[in-house]
């Protein structure tokens, strides 16, 4: 089975150019084609860079922070932005 993590990054890393990954992490190209074939790692003050480069970002599980679909965000700003007008009386 495959780690859904794992795919992820190796999908977003197939999306983007290699030069663009090294230039975040202070590698080039060809260090950046090693990792993704698993040849090489990453250091831990990489992690941060390289998941920024590929559009991602590390996120606290728990506390108060909650993840939804952006489908269901927009959904949510407009049922609020209404109801604020229905409150304010500029229907």
């Amino acid at each position: 089975m495959t780690d859904p993590l794992q795919t992820l990054i190796l999908r977003r890393l197939a999306s983007v150019k290699n030069e663009e990954v090294g230039r975040a992490i202070g590698h080039d190209e060809s260090h950046v084609s090693r990792i993704g074939r698993g040849e090489r790692g990453l250091r831990l003050e990489e992690l941060g860079a390289f998941l920024e480069s590929l559009g991602l970002k590390v996120v606290e599980v728990g506390g108060d922070s909650v993840t939804i679909p952006a489908e269901k965000l927009r959904a949510l700003k407009v049922l609020a932005r209404d109801g604020l007008r229905h409150i304010g009386g500029d229907e």
